[in-house]
């Protein structure tokens, strides 16, 4: 039977993530995943994609803080509700957003690690942000497009018995692992259910270059994108995990046994 692997949180969007024992669920999909990003000083959301060097820091819930770690051992933390009265305007992707800055003191520190003029912003309580599609609305922070991103081992693996330097889950940023299934056996359901939990698999994931990026190093690579390429490529788009919704919330946890819904 099909089981839950790994769990992931990325609590500031595009920085390193958190490994789990345990995940709560709630509307927003894994709780407190995504719920602060980094701005630029012209006011632009910032990813791996644009800046690499956000691989080198990681950030992680520690009871009420936010503690975020630079590879050179360097730690600062802010308090998970603290949030600033200044707002800015930006953009997640084609989403216009209202946001809060939440400590200068830390955009501080994240400038002088980054080298470039940094805000760290947060959702506050009247943030609001949807994705509309006909059959449904999702409530989001500042995720890419979907609440989380559900992937198999086994899609792993496969891929790496086609490339010439394996590469390790990190790369694909999902929030779900799973394990004891086939191959790309999470394209093929419409759902994940438990008995304490439900999740919709809604779409597959479009891939980007950001795949590309080694989360320990920061270096860019053509693979794992070129490979895929040529076997998961959909018109013109690479597919690799689903993207997924909130349908019951819940506690996961490592080693639940779940079934795919069809």
């Amino acid at each position: 039977m099909p089981t839950l692997k790994a769990l992931y949180r990325y609590p500031i969007k595009s920085l390193g993530r958190e490994s789990l024992e345990r995940i709560e669920l709630d509307e927003y999909g894994i709780k407190d995943d995504r719920r602060w990003m980094l701005v630029d000083q012209n006011q632009e959301f910032m990813t791996q994609r644009s800046y690499p060097a956000m691989t080198q820091i990681s950030a992680a819930i520690k009871e009420d803080y936010c503690v975020l770690t630079h590879q050179s051992l360097d730690t600062i933390q802010f308090h998970i509700d603290s949030m600033m009265d200044e707002t800015l305007e930006t953009k997640v992707w084609a989403h216009d957003v209202i946001v809060n800055k939440v400590s200068q003191e830390v955009s501080d520190w994240l400038s002088s690690h980054l080298g470039v003029i940094v805000h760290l912003v947060g959702a506050a309580a009247s943030f609001k942000r949807m994705k509309v599609k006909e059959d449904y609305e999702l409530p989001l922070r500042f995720q890419d497009g979907y609440p989380m991103l559900v992937l198999s081992q086994a899609s792993i693996d496969l891929l790496n018995t086609k490339i010439d330097t394996s590469v390790t889950d990190d790369r694909f940023r999902a929030n779900i692992i799973i394990d004891d299934c086939d191959a790309h056996e999470e394209d093929l359901h419409a759902g994940l259910r438990h008995p304490d939990y439900e999740i919709s698999l809604v779409s597959a994931c479009k891939r980007c270059i950001l795949i590309n990026t080694d989360q320990d190093s920061g270096e860019v690579y053509k693979e794992p994108l070129k490979t895929l390429s040529s076997y998961r490529r959909k018109e013109n788009n690479v597919m690799f995990g689903m993207n997924a919704a909130v349908e019951k919330p819940g506690i996961l946890r490592i080693g639940d046994v779940i079934q795919f819904q069809k």
